[in-house]
């Protein structure tokens, strides 16, 4: 066990005291919470992207693995705690999409211009999709020269 003197004791008391109250003062930036809903986040499955935000916003836009998302303002929104508002937009996973990490970025923009940004990461899984190979005669594959 440590003994600490009294002096120090009241330096640390002290600076725990000022951190406490410096903080407790600071306006906290506003930013937009991001979620990513899908059954499954896997080639070809259809993706829904809820953004709540805690300002009003007049737009909102972004990017889902490299792909534009158009966001609508959700008609419900007016029930969100503290006067926020929930936008949603909807997107897929590309067929050729590799499994692996991305990301999902939004921007939304308030009546008075400032932007307000928000992240998420999300992991692309890995799916196989089945293939028959299917042998025919030439005849049926390649065209009639009258037509060539």
């Amino acid at each position: 066990m440590r003994i600490v003197s009294r002096s120090v004791a009241r330096r640390i008391a002290t600076v725990t005291i000022f951190a406490a109250a410096s903080t407790a003062g600071a306006v906290e930036e506003p930013s937009l919470e991001v979620r990513v809903l899908s059954r499954s986040l896997a080639p070809g499955e259809a993706v829904h992207v809820l953004v709540d935000s805690r300002v009003a916003l007049a737009s909102v836009g972004g990017r889902f693995l490299d792909r534009p998302l158009f966001f609508v303002r959700r008609p419900d929104s007016d029930r969100l705690e503290r006067g926020g508002e929930r936008w949603l937009a909807w997107s897929l996973v590309d067929l050729d999409r590799r499994a692996g990490p991305g990301t999902v970025e939004v921007v939304g923009r308030t009546a008075e211009g400032q932007e307000v940004h928000g992240a998420r990461s999300v992991r692309v899984l890995r799916k196989r999709f089945p293939t028959d190979r299917v042998e025919v005669e030439s005849r049926y594959v390649t065209p009639p020269a009258e037509v060539a």
